[in-house]
């Protein structure tokens, strides 16, 4: 990690691996081969996880300006990893265990927060 005057910590952009210690640490599994046969492995495959990286690296890179890759972008993308594999699991995108039938946010609020002095700005 490289330090630049104001201490914005520069960071490289996570890869799998980084993503999936993040997921871990949020209690989510992800397992590294194909589910086995009795289909009762809950998780998700390495596979479907870095789809979902790269889509969502490159929704990042429009969005916002992305050189110095810093942590808090760092942090963001973890976080819409993890909610975009949050919704993946969502019929219609409603959440069965809400009494209203709810949905999940698309925009995260931390996402929001972490990504907002980085948003491009389009005059």
């Amino acid at each position: 990690m490289t330090t630049l005057p104001g201490e914005v910590h520069v960071v490289e952009v996570p890869d799998l691996a980084a993503v999936k210690e993040y997921l871990e640490r949020q209690q989510v599994p992800v397992v590294p081969g194909a589910p086995a046969d009795d289909d009762r492995t809950i998780g998700y495959l390495d596979t479907q996880v870095q789809r979902v990286l790269d889509a969502e690296t490159d929704l990042q890179a429009r969005a916002c300006r992305v050189a110095p890759y810093t942590a808090a972008l760092a942090e963001a993308l973890c976080r819409r990893v993890h909610c975009a594999l949050a919704r993946r699991n969502l019929p219609l995108g409603v959440d069965p265990a809400s009494e209203t039938g709810a949905r999940p946010s698309a925009n995260d609020p931390e996402v929001r927060r972490m990504e907002r002095p980085f948003r491009k700005v389009i005059l």
